[in-house]
């Protein structure tokens, strides 16, 4: 019988058998080639996770953007989460230009340091995870005009994540509002020391007393591990203490150190999709798109 026929069992259990297997990590493209129906279920999945490296970037790059330009729908709807990593050309157009794509984004893991233009990540409005340096982040205007705040907008981001120094912590501390954030739920800023320096306490404290700190359920301060202190554990370092019990002080691991995700729902250090068969039905309804309507 041609693969291509009346299948042999049940479509809705064909499908969900081809779904568990790329769950399970057999080879999406393998089967991807099996029949075009696998190809319609499938091809999705593939695209869901999107990791930007210098192993695969140069050589990938151009037929990567030449697909999703020539299938939009692939790019807007079908890629949800990407990471890009540390040592990526910064500013490299073809970043920006790969963003901009992606306007369905719902995490994104930047390590790169690059200028992403504040423009390319306000068109993410479905963005709930957002891990990056506000300090490079072109247009926002950080560093060069401090005192002014921009106009922008995240209106489902529920987690920040900034790789941003403490020294910064004052400058940004004038973003984080309900107009900015108006869904913020989960804060993390990033430390080099085990013990939060008494200079920076009141910074912290004026973020968690904002309107908007007053809404977050959590306020990380994620501390880059040194090999001296790798197997140390932050309860018994030198803290200074907090009223606030949202206030958690964690040590990101050693291999990873700068370039880890907190929020990664698979194993540390890895950017595969966690797929559940929750999360399986939820992307099948995401995918649903309306005849004619251009929604995803």
């Amino acid at each position: 019988m041609a693969l291509d026929a009346v299948p042999r069992l049940p479509q809705d259990l064909e499908r969900a058998i081809f779904e568990v297997a790329v769950a399970e990590g057999t080879n999406t493209l393998k089967l991807i080639l099996v029949a075009h129906r696998c190809r319609i279920w499938l091809e999705p999945m593939l695209y869901h996770t999107l990791t930007i490296s210098q192993l695969t970037w140069s050589p990938s790059l151009p037929l990567l953007l030449q697909t999703l330009e020539a299938h939009p729908v692939r790019a807007a709807c079908w890629i949800r989460y990407i990471r890009i990593d540390p040592y990526i050309t910064q500013n490299d157009p073809s970043v920006t230009k790969l963003l901009s794509l992606c306007t369905g984004v719902v995490r994104l893991a930047d390590f790169s340091y690059g200028r992403t233009p504040l423009r390319v990540l306000t068109r993410m409005k479905r963005l709930t995870r957002l891990c990056i340096t506000l300090d490079t982040v072109d247009g926002l205007g950080l560093r060069s005009s401090p005192g002014a705040v921009s106009q922008f907008s995240f209106p489902r981001l529920t987690h920040l994540h900034l790789f941003d120094p403490p020294q910064r912590w004052a400058a940004i501390s004038n973003f984080i509002t309900p107009t900015h954030f108006p869904a913020l739920r989960h804060l993390a800023l990033r430390s080099y020391k085990q013990h939060i320096n008494p200079v920076f306490v009141p910074i912290l404290q004026k973020i968690l007393n904002s309107k908007a700190g007053q809404a977050l359920e959590s306020l990380a301060i994620h501390v880059v591990a040194s090999k001296e202190k790798e197997n140390q554990n932050p309860d018994d370092s030198e803290t200074t203490t907090f009223l606030d019990p949202r206030v958690q002080i964690i040590s990101e691991p050693l291999v990873l150190g700068a370039h880890y995700d907190p929020w990664a729902t698979s194993a540390p250090g890895h950017c595969q999709p966690d797929w559940t068969g929750g999360k399986i039905k939820r992307t099948r309804r995401g995918l649903r798109k309306r005849k004619g309507s251009g929604e995803c």
